[in-house]
C-alpha cells in the first residue's frame, strides 16, 4: 500500500474507494507469438476459481457490513443506559470503527466485483482464442523449391503470405 495512504497515529483511514490505484503496466500483446498467447489463457487459468474468489470477497463483504450495521444498533440502544463522558468516549471510538469497517465492507464487496470481471475476461479470452496453427514457413520454401523449381518456390511464397 502506498505510504500516503497508512497514517502514522490518529483515526482510522482507508484508502478512498474513488482512488484509482490499479497497476497501469500495459502489455504489447503484438510481441507475442500465438502459442505463448494461447498458453497465457488456457495454461493454469481456470475462470471458475476466479469466480468463486469473488464470491468469498463478496460474501467477506456482507459480513462485515452487517457487522457494522450491528454496532450502529448497539450504539443506539446504548445511548439511553449509558450517560457521561466515557460512554460518549466509546460510543465515539466504537463509532469510528463501524465507519472503518462499512468502507472494508465496500472495498471488500468492490473486490469481489473486480475479481468477477476479472474472471469473466478469462473466460472470455479462453473461448475467443484459436488453437495455434503451427507453421514452418522456412520449411514450406524448402520443399517448395525442391519439389517444383521455381514455379514451386512460386506456390510456396504465395502459400506463406496466405498464412
Amino acid at each position: 500500500m502506498a505510504p500516503e495512504n497508512v497514517p502514522a497515529k490518529g483515526a482510522i483511514h482507508a484508502v478512498s474507494p474513488d482512488r484509482n490505484v490499479a497497476l497501469r503496466d500495459t502489455q504489447n500483446w503484438a510481441s507475442y507469438d500465438h502459442r505463448t498467447l494461447y498458453e497465457s489463457v488456457h495454461v493454469d487459468n481456470d475462470p471458475g476459481q476466479a469466480g468463486a474468489l469473488a464470491e468469498e470477497w463478496a460474501g467477506l463483504g456482507r459480513d462485515i457490513d452487517e457487522s457494522a450495521q450491528l454496532m450502529r444498533e448497539v450504539l443506539v440502544a446504548s445511548e439511553e443506559g449509558w450517560q457521561g463522558e466515557a460512554a460518549a468516549a466509546a460510543r465515539g471510538a466504537i463509532r469510528e470503527l463501524a465507519d472503518w469497517s462499512e468502507t472494508a465492507a465496500q472495498t471488500a464487496g468492490g473486490l469481489g466485483h473486480r475479481i468477477g470481471e476479472q474472471g469473466e475476461i478469462m473466460a472470455n479470452a479462453r473461448a475467443a482464442m484459436p488453437e495455434p496453427v503451427e507453421f514452418d514457413w522456412h520449411a514450406t520454401l524448402v520443399n517448395g523449391f525442391a519439389s517444383g523449381g521455381m514455379a514451386g518456390f512460386a506456390a510456396a511464397v504465395a502459400d506463406v503470405k496466405n498464412k
